[in-house]
């Protein structure tokens, strides 16, 4: 998978969904319209290798998919973005704590190691 595509996929802006019937072959899926076109990702894909090394299994695909759709459905994922966007905007934290908000944020969404 292209870096900028696995940074979607990881961001979980980017995900697939099986196409009924047919093996290893999924269709994707944008949490932002436009994505898909700028990436240059198709709208169906099927998977297939020339190693020993198996494909993903679908059960994960299908996970994956699910966490996605559960993001972004329930507004978490436009949270994130909003949460960023902040960060991005803000360059450093005032001295006078007003920003501390957008700190604490952009800290709950650090995943635990």
């Amino acid at each position: 998978m292209e870096q900028a595509c696995h940074r979607a996929f990881d961001e979980l802006v980017l995900w697939l969904k099986p196409v009924e019937g047919v093996r290893d072959t999924y269709r994707t899926y944008e949490a932002r319209k436009g994505l898909k076109e700028r990436m240059r990702v198709p709208d169906i894909v099927t998977f297939s290798t020339t190693t020993e090394f198996p494909l993903p299994h679908p059960a994960y695909i299908a996970l994956h998919a699910l966490c996605c759709e559960v993001t972004w459905m329930s507004g978490a994922g436009e949270y994130i973005v909003d949460i960023e966007r902040r960060m991005d905007q803000m360059g450093v934290l005032a001295k006078d704590g007003s920003t501390a908000d957008v700190l604490m944020d952009a800290l709950a969404l650090v995943r635990p190691c």
